[in-house]
């Protein structure tokens, strides 16, 4: 065999292999115990261009189950040159863009009802990875129109399949990307964006969602990891039902841009994915829970089906949270885990909604949450998916699941301090919260609130404390954004900065953000000091609406 002709280059691979998961391999290593997914692919391939001089880029490594395979295609690819003409980045891509943009943006903008805001958010220059969520396929056209600058688009291989389409989305600034599969093509593509400072496209759910948004996939955080490129979130809302014309208000909104540092690493232990907003597990990190009486809860089990998935489930975890058991008639351990979800539920007496979907009769909404495995369970709050499982775990184990799900002590007290700050009743508020406090140190409505009341009595240091720890919470941003503009009616009249962010601690907002708008081009904190006060105003304001424009087009 030829593994056995050369053992240097075999031990080589395996050592390799092996630095993916920090784990001894050999050669009969099943790739499966070591988490070798499409990431861990393509840290391989890297590593084997860097170590061996060997490219596996056009390789197939979707089908292998061992190292001994993976040393086998490292061996036969040896002595094969990449093939003439490959370029890392596709000649021509997203030549047509700016003109596609020009042409057709002011007729989408009307057409569509295009609601724009956030772009002052998009870096300027340098590396970004543009996340976004995936409700139709307008959605490219649409990002086209919106975005400040262009972007290269990781796009499903099926929209490349005919000569016409692929060139379309090629010269749009689309490239195709295999889902399911180990594509080191489409990586090799993306991080070339990156390291050329462009922007990346990419939707993190994988696939089309319309009205949810799913657990992301890490690949886009491992992306950011690899060439040091900003995160910037983009939110796309109606684009589902915008045809006909004014059927809906499709928009971008963007937020805050993150920068990813640490070790790249695929597998779940490592910095990629534990850095990736995969899922929320914990209350205080801003999942959110709803309290509801047992009185007034409701039914406790459900069946649900394709046609009332939105309505019984996701409407419904507005108002608490809602379980889905994913299961089918023909399923064993579905039958094991199915009368221990049903228990827990009528002991907890509606405080949370058992739905029961049959993934056999209601294929539609089992694909479009990537069901692959049953029984599997869904937790969602607030309309979207927060938790998961997979498999009849033991009883125990779904109690403690559940549990964490369901308001704590902590949160009904928070829930009573609230009310007592809409009030007005400050001090009972201030009580309240630190008692929340004092039951979970990690409480985030708890925190919030607190930091609302401190920071309404001027008791800004501990204010901002608490307010820092939740950051990036949006929440938390505005608060410290009030903070800070608060903190401007200190300064003394010097730069016209200061005499504008003096203007806007004492309300004067129009005529703050003139001043600072003048000044935006040659003082890089003027455009900083503008997102605070569109901060504290909120999105929806009129002054914010059109500052907003007014600073996207000076600094694009």
């Amino acid at each position: 065999m030829a593994i056995q002709e050369q053992p240097a280059l075999a031990d080589r691979v395996y050592a390799l292999l092996g630095e993916l998961d920090a784990a001894e391999v050999g050669s009969d290593t099943e790739l499966a115990a070591i988490g070798f997914d499409s990431l861990a692919a393509a840290e391989l391939a890297a590593a084997v261009q860097r170590e061996l001089g060997v490219d596996l880029v056009d390789q197939r490594m979707a089908g292998l189950r061992t190292a001994r395979e993976v040393a086998d295609l490292v061996e036969r690819t040896a002595g094969v040159t990449a093939p003439a003409g490959r370029d890392a980045y596709p000649r021509g891509m997203g030549r047509l863009q700016a003109f596609a943009g020009g042409v057709m943006g002011p007729f989408s903008r009307w057409w569509f009802s295009l609601d724009v805001r956030g772009t002052e958010y998009m870096p300027r220059s340098g590396p970004v990875v543009l996340c976004m969520n995936h409700e139709s396929l307008l959605d490219i056209p649409i990002v086209t129109v919106a975005s400040p600058r262009q972007i290269r688009m990781m796009a499903k291989q099926e929209l490349f399949a005919k000569p016409a389409g692929a060139r379309f989305f090629h010269e749009l600034g689309g490239f195709p990307v295999q889902r399911g599969g180990f594509d080191l093509r489409a990586v090799e593509i993306g991080l070339e964006v990156l390291r050329r400072g462009e922007v990346l496209g990419m939707y993190p759910e994988g696939t089309r969602t319309p009205g949810v948004l799913l657990p992301f996939l890490p690949g886009a955080a491992w992306l950011a990891l690899s060439t040091g490129a900003s995160l910037v979130p983009f939110a796309i809302t109606g684009a589902h039902a915008a045809m006909p014309k004014g059927a809906c208000r499709s928009g971008w909104s963007s937020g805050r841009p993150s920068r990813w540092s640490g070790r790249t690493t695929p597998r779940g232990g490592g910095s990629a994915r534990s850095s990736s907003p995969r899922r929320c597990r914990s209350r205080s990190r801003g999942c959110g829970t709803v309290a509801v009486s047992r009185t007034e809860a409701g039914p406790v089990v459900v069946d649900v089906t394709d046609a009332d998935f939105a309505t019984a489930v996701l409407e419904e975890s507005k108002r608490r949270p809602v379980v889905v058991d994913f299961w089918a008639d023909w399923c064993q351990p579905c039958k094991t885990l199915g009368p221990i979800l049903e228990t827990v539920a009528e002991e907890h007496g509606g405080e949370f909604l058992l739905a029961k979907l049959d993934v056999d009769a209601n294929q539609r909404t089992a694909q479009q949450f990537r069901v692959m495995s049953i029984p599997s369970v869904w937790a969602f709050v607030d309309g979207q998916p927060v938790d998961q499982f997979v498999g009849a775990v033991p009883e125990p184990v779904v109690r403690e699941w559940i549990s964490r799900l369901l308001p704590t002590e902590a949160d009904h007290e928070a829930g009573r301090a609230m009310e007592a700050e809409r009030e007005g009743r400050l001090d009972e508020a201030e009580k309240g919260y630190r008692e929340a406090l004092d039951e979970d140190h990690d409480n985030r409505a708890a925190k919030l609130g607190l930091a609302r009341v401190l920071a309404a009595r001027g008791e800004v240091d501990e204010a901002r404390e608490l307010a820092s720890a939740l950051a990036p919470d949006p929440e938390a941003e505005r608060l410290l954004a009030a903070i800070r503009v608060s903190e401007w009616a200190r300064l003394s009249a010097g730069t016209p900065l200061d005499e504008a962010r003096r203007a806007a601690a004492e309300g004067r907002w129009e005529e703050a953000l003139e001043r600072m708008l003048a000044v935006v081009r040659d003082d890089p904190e003027a455009r900083e000091s503008m997102l605070d006060v569109f901060a504290v105003l909120g999105d929806d304001d009129p002054t914010t609406r059109e500052y907003r424009q007014r600073l996207a087009t000076a600094l694009f």
